[in-house]
């Protein structure tokens, strides 16, 4: 693994990173305007982990745990 990436002039930002994966990723799937973001009128598809992923050191996000899962506002994993 090469921490620097393996082209670090394409490595994204956390930030970057989630927006890509949430946001980014509905409006690519055309559903941007039923996901990707909490706000009114769009469904609940939320994940809440045991650590704030832009609060510790990037190279512990991989032991960060899923710890509440929920689907259209519906909890499913607890």
């Amino acid at each position: 693994m090469n921490p620097n990436g393996w082209h670090p002039a394409h490595n994204l930002s956390l930030p970057q990173a989630v927006h890509a994966y949430n946001v980014r990723l509905t409006y690519a799937k055309s559903q941007d305007d039923i996901k990707g973001s909490i706000a009114p009128g769009k469904l609940a598809d939320f994940a809440v982990l045991s650590e704030d992923i832009f609060h510790i050191d990037p190279v512990e996000i991989e032991h960060v745990k899923v710890v509440l899962t929920a689907v259209g506002g519906e909890i499913v994993k607890q």
